[in-house]
């Protein structure tokens, strides 16, 4: 009986390659360990044409679970609920760490408004630049701007961006602010990127990182709206973007 390859250090990197992918690439991953068992089983030489049946058998069902996976776009069910896990915690923190005790204070004004979240369309409208041009064009349009901190109580205050209109008196002042928290996204993207790397997937496009980016902030801004219900302060909040929706 000659000696072949070690099936238990195949199934293992098997395993390892392919878990969360689905059910498809498990009944592939389950054939190929089956095949190998047969193999096995039958390698004393008295089945030979079965056992080599079993070897290229188990090496198709590799190879299409390769290429089913591959299909796949990288997005596997395990991302899916890290992504969704991640969006979770970010938004709980910044709602009840945050945009509570803000409404709390903003509910004491005079004429009270909203808090608007300015929602970014990528990671790259998060950053300083696009902050400055978007509150120079609220100030073009009329709108008088300064910096207020309203949840003072706060382990951690911080400054809001607010607007009044003053060519309207009775308008109510309403406060901007830009959610930065979701700058986190950024390193977290890079990391899975080199992640996907060392697992020999192919390098990510800008365009994946991209939509990436915009599949986590979605899953962020439906659960602030969530999380927002949940503490009592959903009418309070509303967003805006760099289209000036809303104000």
């Amino acid at each position: 009986m000659s000696s072949g390859p070690s099936y238990r250090n195949y199934l293992r990197l098997l395993w390892k390659r392919f878990r969360g992918r689905g059910l498809i690439t498990a009944i592939l991953a389950s054939a190929a360990f089956l095949l190998a068992v047969t193999w096995a089983a039958t390698g004393d030489g008295r089945y030979e044409p079965w056992a080599n049946l079993a070897t290229v058998g188990a090496a198709i069902a590799g190879v299409l679970a390769t290429v089913w996976a591959s299909m796949q776009n990288r997005v596997d069910t395990g991302n899916e609920r890290d992504r969704y896990s991640l969006s979770y915690a970010l938004a709980y923190g910044y709602v009840h760490n945050f945009l509570a005790g803000a409404v709390d204070a903003l509910k004491a004004e005079a004429r009270p408004g909203k808090i608007y979240v300015y929602r970014p369309a990528n990671l790259e409208q998060l950053d300083p630049q696009t902050h400055e041009a978007f509150k120079k064009e609220l100030e073009r349009r009329g709108f008088q701007l300064t910096t207020r901190t309203l949840d003072k109580a706060s382990n951690r205050p911080r400054g809001l961006l607010s607007v009044y209109l003053p060519a309207n008196p009775g308008s109510p002042t309403h406060f901007v602010d830009f959610p930065t928290t979701l700058l986190t996204l950024s390193s977290l993207i890079a990391y899975q990127a080199a992640r996907a790397q060392e697992e020999d997937d192919e390098p990510w496009s800008d365009e994946y990182r991209n939509e990436m980016a915009r599949t986590y902030i979605d899953h962020f801004f439906r659960e602030l709206s969530t999380q927002a219900d949940k503490a009592g302060v959903r009418e309070w909040i509303d967003f805006t973007d760099t289209n000036f929706r809303n104000l």
